[in-house]
């Protein structure tokens, strides 16, 4: 049976998805190990995966130094055991995933929680108003400084990250969203790219919220678990939904103190962590960051957003929704009560958003999920391995 080496960077919206394709795989017989943080070791172990960690500081992770470092250890690990595995599957933002491979020798194939990634994607010409980290990518020398701090004296083909990643492409990339969503989709390879949906399973996450009790409307507030700091954010959501008559589930995450809220209304229900799948089930409006898997999640619920970009291709996300019509976008610099307020009446009471959801859902549910993720993994092992190889022996 095939081995196979599944790596991850240490951060929720990028391995969430992977959650459903990896104990699939476990469940259709094959040996997986997942190298990963400590923080995932729980929810792996529980796919039948065997875990391998590598060390990961959670509070240096957002600047450059503790990126670097994280990187380099992810980097390192995969190395060491990567030849003990027959297919390398890498998550995109593990940028060095192909290089990997290639330097093991070692089949590879890419999951890409965010947009699928090509030069025309990151034009500013087609893909309008960008954020500061995609105007770096867009520039050339930006990039090579980028990746000599950021890499060092690793293999990287015309010292460009960025150039690797569009030019040194896997055979098989899998998607995490629809061809419908995906932007410019028709320069992406059908035999090549393969847009499958949400990978929507059940989590092992705790649940004390009282779903039983919540209002016919609610709106559900998330910032994501990397862009969560804002405790001013989350006092004027309160302030201008404290009057009105519908739940309000706020995820505040493990940065900010419940206290320094102040006074929470009756209508707020407030907490670090919430189950996110099992609210956005009940969800009516939902307020959000824009990330790649917390859109894809509300898609395929049928829920329309609000979102309020903060990083990378969240603003490419936030265009895109609006451009369907399946939402609203507020600029994080004009966050109010009275945007706030204003944007769910615009999206509350126009039918044509809740309408477009429910067509982009059942497409995203179409698209075959983690399922139709797994048989293409299938397919591609059937062309790569034939009957009869002779894999390795050894396990680690």
């Amino acid at each position: 049976m095939v081995r196979i080496l599944i790596i991850n960077v240490p951060f929720y919206g990028h391995v969430n998805p992977t959650i459903a394709i990896t104990k699939e795989l476990v469940d259709r017989g094959y040996k997986v190990t997942y190298l990963i943080s400590e923080e995932f070791r729980e929810e792996i172990a529980l796919t039948g995966a065997r875990t391998m960690l590598y060390d990961y500081d959670e509070k240096k992770a957002m600047s450059f130094k503790g990126m670097k470092l994280t990187m380099s250890n992810i980097y390192e690990a995969a190395l060491r055991i990567g030849k003990n595995y027959d297919l390398i599957i890498y998550e995109f933002m593990f940028f060095m995933g192909k290089n990997l491979g290639d330097i093991l020798k070692k089949p590879t194939i890419r999951l890409i929680s965010m947009f699928a990634f090509n030069d025309n994607t990151i034009n500013p010409k087609n893909s309008g108003k960008s954020s500061l980290q995609l105007k770096l990518i867009q520039n050339k020398f930006a990039r090579n400084i980028f990746t000599q701090l950021f890499f060092g004296k690793k293999k990287v083909k015309n010292n460009d990250i960025f150039t690797d990643v569009l030019e040194n492409v896997p055979e098989l990339n899998i998607v995490f969203t629809s061809r419908k969503f995906q932007i410019h989709s028709e320069e992406f390879e059908h035999s090549r790219y393969k847009f499958i949906g949400p990978s929507i399973i059940k989590r092992a996450v705790k649940n004390n919220i009282p779903l039983n009790k919540l209002k016919e409307k609610v709106i559900y507030i998330s910032l994501g678990t990397l862009f969560n700091k804002s405790l001013n954010f989350f006092r004027i959501c309160i302030e201008a939904f404290r009057d009105v008559d519908m739940t309000i589930i706020m995820s505040i995450g493990k940065n900010v103190n419940i206290k320094d809220l102040g006074t929470i209304p009756d209508n707020f229900l407030v907490y670090q962590i919430v189950p996110q799948l099992e609210v956005l089930k009940r969800t009516t409006i939902f307020i959000t960051h824009g990330g790649m898997n917390s859109v894809n999640e509300a898609i395929y619920y049928g829920v329309p957003v609000i979102t309020i970009p903060q990083f990378a291709d969240q603003p490419a996300v936030a265009r895109r929704l609006e451009k369907l019509g399946l939402g609203k976008v507020i600029d994080k610099k004009n966050v109010s009560v009275e945007t706030l307020k204003k944007a769910l009446n615009d999206v509350l009471y126009n039918a044509m958003y809740k309408k477009n959801m429910n067509i982009m859902s059942e497409d995203m549910i179409n698209s075959g999920g983690y399922k139709a993720a797994t048989t293409e993994i299938e397919k591609y092992i059937g062309l790569n391995f034939s009957i009869g190889t002779k894999y390795n022996t050894y396990y680690t």
